[in-house]
């Protein structure tokens, strides 16, 4: 599953688009592309935010001395690099690799974890001086999400190249512990916001 280079038509944009009914993205289920208006808002939300959404390669070490790769998506929150994920991304990784949207590959650490509010922040470790990045506008709270709510996500689901949107509404707030019972410490006021994406 890759890049999906359809005719360009004017005022109008493919975009990479996944639903709740599609199949799961793998070789034999490419992701579908859509046409939308350029002034749209799904197009203007889209293309204004998709330069800030990675996708995370990651390599790992097994019990049994394997390697393993997993592939994640994260977003640019600092103009010098610094990307939020989720902590079950990064944990116990020995090599992060983040791709950008322009196609400029970076190594990466993670600078902090929390695992008790599945958070975890990653910085890059060779970005050249002057390398800037377009961090992601962050809302101050979730707060006054109401059921019903348009929402839009962004990655890269399987590891695909392409940023990909999933448009769906929200449902609501889950406590973090009644989905994670395994983590310790989870605070208590931690919530997951779940939606039809």
């Amino acid at each position: 599953a890759g890049r999906f280079s359809p005719i360009d038509r004017p005022g109008e944009v493919w975009i990479t688009t996944q639903t709740v009914k599609d199949e799961p993205i793998d070789a034999t289920h490419p992701i579908p592309a859509v046409s939308y208006k350029l002034d749209s808002p799904e197009a203007k939300l889209y293309l204004s935010a998709k330069q800030s959404v990675v996708r995370i390669s990651l390599e790992s070490v097994d019990a049994d001395g394997k390697k393993k790769t997993s592939t994640g998506s994260g977003f640019f929150v600092t103009e010098d690099g610094q990307i939020a994920t989720a902590s079950h991304v990064s944990n116990n990784k020995t090599l992060i690799t983040v791709a950008t949207d322009d196609g400029r590959i970076y190594q990466a650490r993670v600078k902090e974890e929390r695992r008790t509010s599945e958070l975890a922040v990653l910085e890059l470790v060779d970005r050249k001086p002057g390398d800037q990045f377009k961090p992601l506008p962050l809302a101050k709270t979730a707060v006054g999400l109401e059921r019903g709510e348009k929402l839009m996500v962004l990655g890269h689901p399987s590891g695909v190249t392409d940023v990909v949107m999933s448009l769906g509404t929200f449902r609501e707030r889950v406590p973090m512990k009644s989905l994670l019972p395994k983590y310790e410490n989870v605070l208590p006021n931690s919530m997951f916001l779940r939606a039809d994406v």
